[in-house]
């Protein structure tokens, strides 16, 4: 039975913020695709290499969250505005649309836009 894709994406946020590496990876298809505006390039290809980039952060990233300020669902897509703190130790939030596509209850697509660094 299919999860609904918003405790997917939910639970994924959950344990992006605790920075729980294995549960955060737990939620991505092997062959997770992570694009953004402007980028010809995937920046994450594979999920080998997203955990290996997210170890990275959350090692580097000890006061790292991200809250959901908006929410659309659509079909197997959810799409959220969301503020993320902490990235990286910067102390600069930076808001940034971030479309999700799920299939078989795990994330296959992340498609990041509009980042704006306040």
């Amino acid at each position: 039975m299919n999860k609904d894709i918003r405790e997917v994406i939910h639970n994924q946020v959950k344990a992006y913020n605790s920075r729980n590496l294995e549960e955060f990876l737990s939620y991505f298809a092997n062959d997770i695709e992570i694009k953004r505006e402007g980028l010809a390039q995937p920046l994450i290809q594979g999920w080998q290499q997203l955990a290996t980039e997210y170890k990275k952060m959350f090692e580097a990233s000890p006061q790292l969250y991200a809250e959901i300020l908006e929410e659309v669902v659509d079909g197997n897509t959810i799409t959220h505005i969301e503020r993320v703190m902490g990235r990286m130790g910067s102390d600069k939030a930076i808001t940034v649309t971030a479309k999700y596509t799920v299939e078989d209850d795990l994330i296959k697509k992340v498609y990041f836009y509009n980042l704006i660094t306040e």
